[in-house]
């Protein structure tokens, strides 16, 4: 039996800023049919920090 969703980690940050040199790093574990749609969701869930 296989699953269709399988637990992924991901692990992100913002762009280097003049202001923000060393931005805070963040990870989040979460569901995802494949690695793809998981960074897509860590990026969709931290829109504070995305590129």
């Amino acid at each position: 039996m296989s699953y269709k969703y399988h637990q992924f980690q991901v692990v992100g940050r913002g762009l280097p800023t003049e202001t923000d040199e060393q931005p805070k790093i963040y990870r989040m574990k979460l569901w995802a049919t494949n690695e793809v749609r998981a960074k897509s969701k860590f990026w969709y869930f931290n829109p504070s920090f995305s590129i």
